[in-house]
């Protein structure tokens, strides 16, 4: 039974690092140019992938031609490689994001056997050096020193100088204030332009739920609207555990004025419209 119990444990822990790991490269944490998990591509019908002009199929699958045939991922340490020659701190934060989604993969990488669908992401990020790994830190701080979109929670997350027990062990120390300020002041400004891990550090944050934020009803009530509401938009609104339900959103709320919770609808209404927004000009 306990071995079961743990077999249950493994694959929902799994499931849960791919959500997480998805999510970092597809929206948010996390720079949109990462190149997205393969799951959708390795699925989809070889007639599907075909190129032909004519796009006609009387009878069946087409002969693939050489056009059709998919081309090899490229290795992510050459990516990242690439990306660090350029200097730009935004590329400094897509290296960085490359790394952490390969090494919340790794206890994937590990099963044997491991789903088929993820071999081609373990050849792109077993080429990842370990030089590589220990300077993704300094890609992050470039970014975040830098104000690069998109990187707020990943600053947060980590603390000064990696230390994110410095802000319980040395709270008053002159550096470790000067953080905080910073990268909360990073995780407003993306939150507010609709950054989904943003949304979720303030919605929790001003829960009370973290140490990073000062409890506000209000604003943790906006944030959690504007947060569910961006998920629905980006279609990730599925097998998320921190979700907020309706029950969550009346709680809040119930904490509230009928003027707060206005408010708070408000605020989340401008968040999501400038996400929205973003989203359409992407994808002229």
């Amino acid at each position: 039974m306990r071995a079961a119990t743990g077999k249950i444990l493994l694959i929902s822990a799994l499931s849960a690092t791919f959500i997480l790991v998805a999510l970092y490269f597809a929206h948010g944490l996390r720079p949109a140019a990462t190149p997205t998990l393969v799951h959708a591509e390795a699925k989809r019908p070889e007639a599907a992938r075909q190129s032909r002009p004519e796009g006609l199929q009387w009878f069946g699958v087409l002969p693939s031609t050489s056009a059709d045939k998919p081309e090899e991922p490229r290795a992510f340490g050459d990516v990242v490689a690439e990306l660090i020659s350029s200097r730009k701190p935004a590329d400094a934060l897509t290296a960085f994001g490359m790394i952490e989604g390969c090494e919340g993969l790794r206890a994937v990488f590990e099963l044997d056997p491991m789903p088929a669908a993820f071999l081609p992401r373990k050849k792109q990020c077993a080429a990842i050096t370990d030089a590589m790994r220990r300077s993704k830190y300094d890609y992050l701080r470039l970014a975040a020193y830098a104000g690069t979109p998109g990187v707020g929670s990943a600053w947060l997350g980590y603390g000064p100088s990696g230390d994110i027990e410095a802000l319980r062990t040395r709270s008053n120390d002159p550096a470790v204030i000067a953080w905080k300020q910073q990268a909360t002041a990073l995780v407003i400004r993306d939150g507010d332009n609709g950054d989904i891990n943003a949304l979720q550090d303030l919605m929790n944050g001003y829960a009370g739920k973290t140490p990073f934020f000062d409890a506000d009803p209000s604003r943790a009530l906006a944030y959690a609207l504007a947060y569910k509401d961006i998920l629905g938009l980006l279609k990730l609104d599925y097998g998320i555990q921190n979700l907020p339900t309706d029950a969550d959103i009346n709680a809040l709320a119930a904490k509230l004025s009928p003027e707060q919770v206005e408010w708070a609808k408000s605020f989340a209404t401008a968040i999501v419209t400038t996400r929205a927004k973003k989203l359409a000009s992407s994808s002229r």
